[in-house]
């Protein structure tokens, strides 16, 4: 049964993967709409969503440390989020965003549950609640923009935004949907949910969301940025610079404090990833493509390194589960402070 899921999965993502290149040298490299104008194909974004299933890969190669029928629900779901997460990457027109990030968002509701244990029931809960409010305000963003535009399409909002001086209408409504969007990559103010939420999952699923969750959500960032943000410059500016300091900065003390307590790795594992979406923000605030470049790359290059951290714990099975430690965790906590902090460790960390 597994081996034939697994089959499955592999032949979905080759194919859509295959599509995706035929579309882009079908078009010569052009980017088109599609959709009724919904959907966008790009360069860009064949870059985004081949980044996406090859990070959902490697993930895969983790999947390994709990029994059959829990692998097999794990890798459902992750293969339908990661469905959902192509559309949204895509998506050039805000309903179609909403309702991809809404069809992400209870998937994850789901991972974050498995397996049926106290802590992982708790994490999806908490995901649920603090997502719920998260997509209210997003919503409520959206909702005034079209009041603003009078339109859902990225295109036409474009030119009204070109043609028409800022309204404080206007700003509101793209100073709801980043802090929205905010929360999704678990920057600051809506950092809360990650250490909550990492504390539940299994492994695999804890790199799936470090990993493939937080890629696709910065994508989701940068191309509303490029098509929208780039205009309303001041509001959004100003937001992500506040949100980048305060990210590093609750990022750097939680990890210090997890180190010195000699706390759980997976509290450890969700303030270095607060404190490295800091950084990658502080490359947006710049506005321009040398900033985005620059985040992309750190993007990248950190999401690598933390699904390899992920991974040794998982693969090589180096999990005590009857105590529920880490062996040889004075390596693993320097191995992973260097890749991820660039501090001293070896205190002893529970997983």
């Amino acid at each position: 049964m597994k081996v034939k899921l697994m089959v499955l999965v592999a032949l979905t993502l080759f194919l859509e993967v295959g599509l995706n290149f035929y579309h882009t040298f079908s078009a010569k490299f052009d980017a088109f709409e599609y959709f009724s104008e919904m959907l966008v194909h790009s360069t860009f974004v064949l870059c985004m969503k081949s980044a996406i299933l090859a990070f959902t890969f490697i993930v895969r190669a983790y999947i390994n440390e709990y029994k059959e029928k829990t692998q097999v629900k794990a890798m459902l779901l992750i293969v339908t989020s990661v469905f959902f997460m192509q559309i949204l990457v895509a998506s050039n027109h805000f309903i179609v965003l909403y309702v991809a990030l809404e069809g992400v968002s209870l998937l994850l509701f789901i991972l974050a549950a498995i397996p049926k244990s106290e802590n992982s029931i708790e994490a999806g809960i908490k995901y649920y609640l603090q997502g719920s409010v998260a997509s209210a305000i997003l919503l409520m963003g959206i909702a005034l923009l079209y009041i603003s535009t009078r339109d859902f399409q990225f295109n036409f909002i474009r030119v009204e935004l070109l043609e028409e001086p800022i309204s404080e209408l206007t700003g509101v409504s793209f100073l709801l949907i980043g802090i929205a969007l905010l929360f999704k990559v678990s920057a600051f103010p809506g950092h809360m949910w990650a250490v909550d939420v990492y504390r539940g999952p299994i492994v695999s699923v804890l790199n799936f969301f470090a990993v493939v969750v937080k890629l696709a959500m910065f994508f989701v960032i940068m191309r509303v940025q490029m098509n929208l943000i780039v205009h309303v410059y001041p509001v959004i500016n100003t937001l992500f610079f506040v949100s980048s300091i305060a990210s590093m900065m609750i990022g750097l003390i939680g990890t210090l404090k997890v180190i010195n307590s000699a706390g759980s790795l997976r509290e450890f594992i969700a303030y270095t990833s607060i404190n490295q979406v800091g950084f990658v923000l502080l490359g947006l605030t710049c506005m321009s493509i040398d900033g985005l470049v620059a985040s992309l790359v750190y993007l990248v290059t950190y999401l690598l390194a933390s699904s390899l951290f992920i991974g040794v714990i998982s693969r090589f099975n180096i999990v005590n589960r009857e105590k529920g430690t880490i062996r040889d965790v004075e390596t693993l906590s320097d191995l992973g402070i260097i890749y991820l902090n660039g501090l001293p460790g070896g205190r002893r960390l529970d997983l």
